[in-house]
């Protein structure tokens, strides 16, 4: 009982699935008046009906005598008498291999004749025309060319494009509308407004429509609302730039039986090309083919652009074409020729000597000195340009077309260790180029090093940082340690204590043998000699004779709890060495004589 059921179901679904369906109604296409004794053919469009199934099968009924229905095509054709004048119904009925779908239209057949063309899209679609609003006409040779009037309205934009509604005359009402040229319907981000003859839109994202994106439109034009009596088609192409080629590329001139390597990556050798009508920039070509099998002596290298050979001698004032097939970085290309002609060139030649920068890295070339005779003709005709290797050479090196001078200097940390650099002259009289190549050779950055010290001008903020602040922090302490070495010395200085023993003039008259012979004082009388002022009593008296002289005992200094003051002990010997123990002396008998102090602390 389930696998009846199951197979039910299945064959549902499968029915579900693969009906046809109806897209576009056949009466909205705006079918063709067939007019009376004249020849009538028309085909609805092919996206009319569409199955899931596979293949469409199509039948029609109530078809009037005179007219004829051709599946295959889905056209109708056929000649009409004054007798079928009026209005037939049609129905057509499409059929897959599991359902069907109707659309019936009503024919439209009449006497009169049909409106005339008087004004054509082309004559319309022109740079000032008012009624075209942010759209561009194409170019002449542009690379989005169709066979029908076209024009080009960049993503994203909103547009309007406005028909005169004189394009075509009649005795009778005109009615215009547009459609695709398959017969459906417009897009839905554009819109005909019938009453002001305006097709009004914005254009979607490039990424919805990728660009260039051409879509086939008609305007259809009627002496019956919602027929059709003639039709011009035209393009709508969405695109952000258009590609053309007015002029073909310049002739590249060749000199016989002389070798040459010529690199194709100036503006000048791509003249005639433009891009939204200014001249191409070789960044934006993204590939460049040419074809070189027709010469043996002749190789082209696509990745670096190099056009390279050897022609023969014999080659004197010949001229080869050549195919090229060009890509761009906006999705258009299109095919050309280029042109090799066998005279001399305005240089002299087509590679010239290398030359090795020094040490300062500075660049001064004048490629003056490497014109030909040839150039005498073609003063002031001659527009000179250079095409470096990389951009990052370019940066450091200008060329001055006007002085023909080549000039700059180049940096430490240049990475490559040479630059080469392609010269282009182009004559605007004869519409050629001629080329010749330099290669620089730059000093190795050791040898460079040596000889000036480089600031590491190159540092990142936080770098920079980092540096000043560990300069600092070095700095700092070793200007805290001899901040610190200055204090303690003259702390010292400070508190440097005088020897009493020494300078006290009672101290020294109490000194034994033994002390003056430590503190190096010299005795006359024994042998010693002196070296400090004789005693108070070999000094004549300033207060006369018989006076009594008074020698000044120095104060012992205090220097309270620093602990450095040296203060008199008393003797154990119980001696004194002034009073030498008679009575009445100030001395304690318990003070010790310093001389013998002294030499206790020696022994020790």
């Amino acid at each position: 009982m389930l696998l009846p059921f199951f197979y039910a179901v299945v064959l549902a679904w499968t029915v579900s699935s693969s009906t046809v369906s109806l897209m576009t109604p056949i009466d909205e296409q705006l079918p063709s008046i067939a007019r009376v004794n004249e020849s009538f053919s028309w085909s609805f469009s092919p996206s009319t009906f569409r199955s899931s199934a596979g293949e469409i099968s199509y039948s029609v009924s109530s078809l009037p005598p005179w007219l004829s229905f051709d599946p295959s095509t889905k056209t109708f054709h056929g000649t009409p008498a004054a007798k079928d004048e009026g209005n037939p119904v049609i129905t057509v009925t499409a059929q897959d291999s599991t359902s069907s779908v109707s659309s019936q239209f009503t024919l439209c057949v009449t006497p009169y004749p049909p409106p005339t063309l008087h004004i054509p899209l082309a004559a319309q679609f022109y740079a000032a025309n008012p009624s075209l609003s942010s759209v561009f006409p194409l170019s002449p040779h542009s690379a989005l060319t169709t066979p029908d009037p076209a024009l080009r309205i960049p993503p994203r934009w909103s547009f309007s494009i406005g028909f005169q509604p004189d394009t075509f005359t009649t005795e009778h009402s005109l009615f215009y509308d547009v459609l695709q040229a398959n017969g459906s319907g417009l897009p839905e981000w554009m819109e005909f407004n019938s009453r002001s003859l305006t097709l009004n839109g914005v254009v979607p994202d490039d990424r919805i429509l990728q660009s260039p994106y051409a879509i086939a439109l008609v305007l259809h034009a009627s002496d019956q609302e919602g027929y059709t009596a003639d039709t011009l088609p035209f393009d709508i192409i969405t695109a952000a730039h258009e590609l053309c080629q007015p002029e073909p590329l310049p002739t590249i001139n060749i000199t016989d039986a002389t070798p040459f390597n010529i690199s194709l990556s100036s503006p000048d050798d791509f003249a005639g090309i433009l891009v939204d009508g200014k001249g191409i920039e070789p960044v934006n070509i993204t590939s460049l083919s040419i074809d070189t099998l027709s010469l043996d002596w002749l190789k082209f290298d696509s990745a670096s652009r190099m056009l390279s050979g050897d022609p023969p001698s014999d080659t004197q004032g010949q001229r080869f074409f050549l195919p090229v097939t060009l890509g761009t970085s906006f999705n258009q290309s299109f095919q050309t020729n280029v042109s090799l002609a066998m005279v001399p060139s305005y240089f002299c030649n087509p590679t010239l000597p290398p030359i090795v920068i020094g040490d300062d890295r500075i660049v001064d070339f004048n490629l003056i000195q490497d014109f030909s005779n040839a150039t005498s003709d073609q003063t002031g005709d001659v527009k000179l340009s250079a095409a470096f290797d990389s951009p990052a050479s370019g940066d450091c090196l200008a060329f001055n077309p006007a002085t023909a001078q080549l000039s700059g200097t180049v940096p430490e940390d240049f990475s490559a260790s040479r630059i080469d650099i392609t010269f282009t002259a182009y004559s605007n009289k004869t519409h050629s180029t001629s080329h010749t190549f330099l290669s620089l050779t730059l000093p190795s950055t050791s040898k460079s090093k040596k000889k000036a010290f480089s600031h590491p001008s190159n540092l990142s903020a936080a770098a920079h940082r980092k540096l000043v602040l560990a300069l600092g922090i070095v700095f700092g302490a070793i200007g805290g340690v001899c901040a610190l070495g200055v204090f303690f010395s003259a702390f010292r200085r400070c508190a440097k204590v005088d020897d009493t023993a020494k300078a006290d003039e009672e101290g020294r008259n109490a000194w034994s043998d033994s002390d003056k012979k430590w503190y190096g004082v010299g005795d006359e009388e024994k042998g010693y000699g002196f070296s400090m002022p004789r005693a108070a009593m070999d000094i004549q008296n300033p207060f006369g004779a018989g006076a009594e002289l008074v020698t000044p005992v120095r104060p012992t200094p205090d220097y309270g709890a620093l602990g450095l003051g040296l203060r008199r002990v008393a003797e154990r010997s119980g001696s004194d060495p002034i009073s030498n123990g008679s009575p009445g002396s100030s001395q304690s008998p318990r003070l010790m004589r310093k001389g013998e102090f002294m030499t206790r602390i020696r022994q020790t």
